[in-house]
């Protein structure tokens, strides 16, 4: 077995040996494994849906930009200006619905003394 070895390592090229390792019933069996994995792999492929889903192309007008990290001054500056445009429109309001209330108790006062 040594000698083998030796033979091996110190003649790797050789005809002899080469044969040896190249038979042509492993070549044979190699090449109808080779032919029934590919067969099977498109048998697979046949009978098993795609597992990628469908790819679109996107119109430039979906494309959003990528958010990146807000930082705490940013997120308060935002939150700040939310509030500032939520309290204008509650006070809007608030005015508008105070003008309503008095011109109501304006009418019923009217009524009450006669004026109307």
């Amino acid at each position: 077995m040594a000698a083998n070895w030796f033979h091996r390592f110190f003649n790797p090229h050789c005809p002899h040996c080469r044969s040896e390792v190249e038979c042509q019933t492993c070549d044979t069996l190699r090449i109808l494994l080779e032919n029934e994995r590919a067969e099977k792999e498109r048998l697979l492929h046949l009978v098993l849906p795609s597992k990628e889903p469908p790819t679109r192309q996107l119109e430039p007008s979906e494309l959003k930009p990528i958010v990146r990290h807000k930082t705490w001054r940013m997120q308060a500056a935002e939150l700040e200006a939310q509030s500032r445009k939520e309290l204008e429109i509650m006070r809007k309001h608030d005015l508008e619905h105070k003008e309503t209330e008095v011109s109501d108790v304006m009418d019923e006062l009217e009524k009450e003394a006669g004026i109307k």
